[in-house]
C-alpha cells in the first residue's frame, strides 16, 4: 500500500476481502474470477420456450442468450446493492447534475398547477376578446422537469433513500460511475456474480419462490422498487443482493451476438396443432445490454443469463445500474480516458498509425472521501455498503510499445519523430509543476539537439483536425535543447508545458506512483517502464508531479500488486 489511510476509511476498506497487497474500494465486494459458463444451450432454449407459451414473444430475446460458452475472467470489485437515491444523490449535489424526476414531484406538481392556470386564463382572454380558443396542450412532467430542474426544489423522497436510484439513463450512470472510481459491470462479469463457478439460474441456486428471493411480478406485496436487501436470502455468496428483480442494471456491454449465434426456428405440437417459433434476435451494437430482470417481471426474465438490449436514452422507472472495479488501480480510468476522451479523431499518429495505448499497463494514486451512513427505520444497512462522497486520482497510461529494441535505435526514433508519444497523464488535482490543471493530457518525449519544428504534432502526423500552428517549440515552452525533456500537450496536441527529464533503457519493471514529501511540498513520484520491441527490457520514465497547494494532501492508496 502506498501511504497511509485514515482511520474511517480504512474501517470501511478492511473488511472486505481484497486480493493480497492492496485496499478494497469503499462500497465494493470482491467477486472472484475463473472459468465462467455465458448464455445458454439451445436445449434450453427450446425448453424455455415450451414450458411457457407465453415466453414465445420473447423468443428473439431467449435466442439472444444462445450459445453457451466459457469465459475466463478475472477478479473484479462490485457493488452489493444497486446504486441507491442517497449514494446518487452525493453525486448531484456534487456537480450540479439534473435529478432524476422523482426527486421533484412537488416542483412538478407546482408547475402542473402553474400550467393548468396559464392554460384557463388563455381560453378566458380568447373569450373575452372573440378569438378561437386555442388549441389544449397536455402538461408534460418530464419536459417540464428537464426544462427548470435548475431553478427548482428538490430531495430524495423519505423512505426512498435505499431504494435502487432509477429513471437514469446509459450516460448518466456512466459519469456516475467515472466520478466515483468505478465503472459499470460488463454483462459476462453480472452472469460471474450470479453463477460463480457454476450454471445456476438464480444467484440463490434454482429454486424460485416468488415471496422470499426476489422483487418480481409474481410477488404478491405489489409495488416499485424495493429497498435494497428486502430479499436477504437472494444474495450471492459474496453478499451482493439484488442481482435477480427489483430494477434491470445497465452493463456496459453492447447488444452483440455471441461466438458462434445462429438463428433457431423451433416446432411445437403436433399434426395440424404445430407452431413455429422463430427464434431470431435483432441484434444492434448501438444498443446496450440490461441484465437482471424487475420487479416488473416475472421469473423468466430475472434469471442469470438474460439479456435485453435498451437504447442509451432509455430511462424508465424500473431501470439503474450497479458499478464494478478492476482490481488493478488506473486501468479503468485508463479506459474511460481512450473510450470518451482521447479517441481515434484525436489520437495522434507515428510512423502513420494511430498511437496505440495500453490501459493494463496503467498505474494511479487515488483517494476516496465517504459520507457517514445514517440509521433509517425500514432501510437496513448492506455489509459492504458505502456512500462515495468524492475520489480524486492522478493516472498514468503508457503506449502500447516504443518501436525501438535499444537506446540507438530509439535516439534515431526520436530523431525521425521529432517528438515520441510514451502515454498520458490524467489528473482530478491541480499541478504546480508540471502547471496542470485537472484534466487529462498526452506525454511525449524530445531528445535533446532535435532539429526545431512547429507544433508536438505536425498537421500531417495527426488522425483528426491539424495541431495548430504557431511558435517553434523551444520558444513556446523554454526548452534549452541541450537537455532531454517531457512535453504535456492537451488532447488536440497543444503543447503546454516541459519538464527536463530522459528515458532510460532497463530491465523491465512494475509501474508505480508514490507519494514523497519534499520541504514544503508533496510530490507525486511516477516511475514507469515503458515496453519496447526487446523482451523483458523497457524505457524508464522518472517524474515527480509537484501538486498544487492542499491537492494532495490526505490519505492516498496506490496499486502494489503484481500485474
Amino acid at each position: 500500500m502506498l501511504g497511509v489511510l485514515a482511520a474511517p476509511l480504512l474501517a470501511l476498506l478492511a473488511p472486505a476481502g481484497a486480493l493480497a497487497g492492496e485496499e478494497t474500494p469503499p462500497g465494493m465486494l470482491l467477486v472472484p474470477g475463473g472459468r465462467t459458463h455465458i448464455g445458454i444451450t439451445q436445449e434450453e432454449l427450446k425448453r424455455l420456450l415450451s414450458v411457457d407459451p407465453s415466453s414465445e414473444r420473447y423468443a428473439g430475446m431467449l435466442s439472444a442468450e444462445t450459445p453457451e460458452h466459457e469465459v475466463l475472467l478475472e477478479s473484479f470489485y462490485a457493488m452489493p446493492t444497486e446504486v441507491t437515491n442517497e449514494q446518487y444523490e452525493a453525486f448531484v449535489r456534487s456537480n450540479g447534475t439534473k435529478p432524476p424526476q422523482t426527486w421533484g414531484e412537488d416542483a412538478i406538481r407546482a408547475g402542473s398547477q402553474q400550467f393548468q392556470r396559464e392554460q384557463d386564463q388563455a381560453k378566458a382572454d380568447a373569450t373575452t376578446q372573440g378569438l378561437p380558443l386555442p388549441e389544449p396542450a397536455v402538461f408534460d412532467p418530464r419536459a417540464w422537469w428537464d426544462a427548470n430542474w435548475p431553478n427548482a426544489t428538490w430531495s430524495v423522497p423519505p423512505g426512498d433513500e435505499r431504494r435502487p436510484v432509477v429513471l437514469v439513463d446509459y450516460e448518466m450512470a456512466t459519469r456516475y460511475a467515472r466520478w466515483a472510481g468505478f465503472r459499470l459491470l460488463t454483462e459476462e462479469e453480472f452472469q460471474r456474480a450470479v453463477r460463480g463457478d457454476s450454471e445456476r439460474k438464480y444467484p440463490w441456486g434454482e429454486l424460485w419462490d416468488n415471496d422470499k428471493y426476489a422483487a418480481t411480478e409474481l410477488l404478491k406485496r405489489k409495488g416499485g422498487p424495493f429497498v435494497v436487501r428486502s430479499f436477504p436470502a437472494g444474495q450471492t455468496k459474496q453478499g451482493l443482493m439484488d442481482l435477480a428483480g427489483n430494477v434491470w442494471e445497465w452493463t456496459s456491454s453492447r447488444y452483440t451476438a455471441f461466438p458462434g449465434y445462429e438463428r433457431k426456428v423451433f416446432e411445437f405440437g403436433y399434426g395440424s396443432k404445430v407452431r413455429q417459433v422463430n427464434a431470431l434476435a435483432a441484434f444492434d451494437d448501438t444498443r446496450r445490454v440490461v441484465v437482471g430482470g424487475s420487479y416488473q417481471m416475472r421469473n423468466l426474465m430475472c434469471r442469470a443469463t438474460t439479456r435485453q438490449d435498451v437504447a442509451e436514452k432509455t430511462s424508465t422507472d424500473a431501470l439503474g445500474f450497479r458499478c464494478a472495479r478492476t482490481p488493478a488501480s488506473g486501468v479503468d480510468s485508463a479506459r474511460y480516458v481512450l473510450e470518451h476522451e482521447l479517441t481515434e479523431f484525436w489520437r495522434p499518429r507515428e510512423e502513420d498509425q494511430l498511437v496505440a495505448y495500453e490501459p493494463l499497463g496503467a498505474t494511479a494514486l487515488e483517494r476516496w472521501r465517504t459520507a457517514p451512513l445514517r440509521e433509517l427505520p425500514g432501510q437496513p444497512l448492506v455489509p459492504g455498503y458505502a456512500i462515495v462522497a468524492g475520489h480524486d486520482e492522478i493516472v498514468w497510461c503508457p503506449v502500447k510499445q516504443i518501436h525501438a529494441i535499444d537506446p540507438g535505435t530509439f535516439k534515431e526514433l526520436c530523431a525521425d519523430e521529432g517528438v515520441l508519444q510514451i502515454g498520458f497523464l490524467a489528473t482530478t488535482v491541480g499541478l504546480v509543476d508540471p502547471e496542470l490543471a485537472p484534466g487529462s493530457y498526452l506525454v511525449s518525449y524530445r531528445q535533446r539537439g532535435v532539429p526545431r519544428f512547429l507544433s508536438t504534432l505536425e498537421p500531417e502526423k495527426r488522425a483528426g483536425k491539424p495541431a495548430p500552428e504557431g511558435a517553434p517549440l523551444e520558444e513556446l515552452l523554454k526548452i534549452d535543447v541541450s537537455f532531454d525533456h517531457v512535453i504535456f500537450s492537451d488532447l488536440r496536441g497543444t503543447p503546454l508545458r516541459a519538464l527536463r527529464a530522459s528515458l532510460e533503457f532497463v530491465n523491465a519493471k512494475e509501474p508505480r506512483i508514490e507519494l514523497t514529501d519534499s520541504e514544503d511540498k508533496r510530490v507525486a513520484h511516477l516511475a514507469a517502464t515503458i515496453a519496447c520491441r526487446t523482451a523483458q527490457k523497457g524505457f524508464l520514465l522518472d517524474l515527480r508531479l509537484v501538486g498544487a497547494p492542499g491537492s494532495l494532501s490526505g490519505a492516498w492508496v496506490g496499486d502494489t500488486r503484481p500485474r
